[in-house]
């Protein structure tokens, strides 16, 4: 299903067993707000599912910003101060920006390698 967030993302979702899946769209051209306010709404949108882990799949943004690694950072931290998990996927060290690449974000080059975080999965994971 495909949603519109607050500063016009657009975000296609998907739910698995205990995760709530989310691919944000390729960065537009007309978005002139950045990425502010991208983290607070998509933690409504997980709570909305009534779900605890979230995986942010990044494989169609082009430009990994500072600001997007900042609102994922903070994403990181309303999860964990409630009990959740957050993992992205679809993005390498190589395309962070240079001074996060130390960051506490758990990223991983696809979803069903962030799903089992390197653990042979016990059911099938999909994979679109």
């Amino acid at each position: 299903m495909t949603q519109t967030l607050a500063g016009q993302w657009s975000v296609e979702c998907s739910r698995g067993p205990d995760w709530l899946f989310v691919r944000l769209s390729a960065t537009p051209d007309s978005q002139s707000g950045g990425y502010a306010g991208l983290a607070d709404s998509l933690d409504q949108l997980r709570r909305a599912e009534l779900l605890r882990r979230l995986l942010v799949e990044l494989d169609q943004v082009e430009n990994l910003t500072e600001e997007l690694v900042a609102e994922l950072e903070s994403l990181r931290c309303l999860l964990e101060t409630s009990g959740g998990l957050l993992r992205i996927s679809g993005v390498g060290d190589a395309s962070l920006p240079a001074n996060d690449r130390q960051h506490h974000l758990a990223h991983y080059p696809t979803r069903r390698a962030a799903v089992t975080a390197g653990r042979p999965a016990t059911s099938p994971v999909p994979d679109c």
